[in-house]
């Protein structure tokens, strides 16, 4: 069976989340939508809401670690349809997380003394407090 006439999309990690957001948005708007899910039952129970709300939906069960699984997902699509219009990737995968560096403190330009004395005994010719100044003698 083909669909040639509605949007398709295929939704990695659509069982929950924004992506299950995004499948009922776009389930409202007529898409057919094809929701990819690693967890099977979370998967059937998100796609079931779904189906209630009227969207037109395939569950998809999908791992997107394992090449076997994306194979097989292709398959059950091409199943439904001859072409997919939009893929949403939003499927988490676990991997090597890494800490962010840690940033030393950047040290200061400016003195932590103050050099101005005040009006009377500045030694800079010009300072926040004072405001520019004439040096004498110069």
């Amino acid at each position: 069976m083909t669909n040639t006439e509605r949007t398709s999309v295929l939704i990695t990690g659509g069982n929950k989340g924004l992506g299950l957001e995004a499948a009922r948005r776009l389930g409202e708007l007529g898409w057919t939508i094809f929701l990819g899910s690693r967890d099977e039952d979370r998967g059937r129970a998100a796609a079931g809401k779904l189906a209630a709300g009227g969207a037109n939906v395939v569950l998809v069960p999908l791992d997107v670690t394992s090449d076997e699984s994306v194979a097989a997902a292709e398959r059950l699509v091409r199943e439904h349809t001859d072409r997919l219009d939009v893929l949403i990737n939003n499927a988490g995968a676990p991997g090597r997380a890494s800490r962010p560096r840690r940033r030393r403190p950047r040290r200061s330009t400016r003195s932590t003394t103050p050099t101005c004395t005040g009006r009377s005994g500045s030694r800079t010719p010009s300072c926040r407090c004072c405001g520019p100044r004439s040096i004498r003698g110069s």
